[in-house]
C-alpha cells in the first residue's frame, strides 16, 4: 500500500494531494473542507479522535486503536490524535522532499513514519474530525495482531534512530 501512495505522489501533478482509502471508509464529503483548511496548513488530518470523531466498526477495534495512538503520540512526540488514520491532505512541496526518505514502505505504518518527519519540519498540521465508516464493498485486509505488533516495532525503531 504505501509504494502505490510514493508512486501517485511522484506522478501527482497537482498542489495538493489527497490520500484515502477506496473502500469509503474515508467519506469524501470531507475533501472540500481539508481544501479549504489547506490555505492556513500545510497538513490535514481526518481523525477519527478528535472531538466528535469516530469509528463506526467494532468497539474493540476502535479502543485499542486509541490507546496505541496514545502511546505513539507520547511516544514519538507527533502531537497528533490519529497516527494511523491515514486520510489525509498535503501540499506536495512539504511531501515531496521526503519522498526519498525511508517512509513508504509497508502498509499504514507509513503514516506515522511521515507524520513523525513533517512534524521534525515544523510544518503546520491541523486535524479535523471525521467518522470512519464500515467497509462497504470487499474485507479488510488487515490482520489486527500481526499490524499492532509491526507497527509496534516501527513506533520504536524510529524512536531509537532518532534520539538526537
Amino acid at each position: 500500500m504505501a509504494f502505490s501512495i510514493k508512486k501517485g505522489i511522484q506522478l501527482s501533478k497537482y498542489n495538493l494531494i489527497a490520500v484515502m482509502d477506496t473502500d469509503l471508509t474515508h467519506d469524501p464529503a470531507m475533501l472540500p473542507k481539508m481544501i479549504k483548511l489547506s490555505e492556513k496548513y500545510d497538513l490535514i488530518i481526518c481523525s477519527r479522535y478528535c472531538d466528535k470523531g469516530g469509528m463506526d466498526s467494532f468497539p474493540f477495534h476502535y479502543f485499542c486503536s486509541y490507546i496505541f495512538n496514545i502511546f505513539i503520540t507520547f511516544f514519538l512526540q507527533t502531537g497528533v490524535k490519529d497516527n494511523l488514520g491515514g486520510y489525509f491532505l498535503i501540499k506536495k512541496k512539504n511531501i515531496k522532499r521526503l519522498i526519498n526518505k525511508k517512509i513508504f514502505y509497508g502498509y499504514g505504518d507509513y503514516f506515522l513514519r511521515l507524520i513523525f518527519f513533517l512534524k521534525k519540519k515544523k510544518i503546520k498540521i491541523k486535524e479535523i474530525p471525521t467518522i470512519f465508516k464500515k467497509i462497504k464493498y470487499g474485507l479488510s485486509k488487515s490482520k489486527f495482531i500481526k499490524i499492532f505488533f509491526d507497527y509496534l516495532y516501527e513506533v520504536f525503531k524510529i524512536r531509537l534512530e532518532n534520539l538526537r
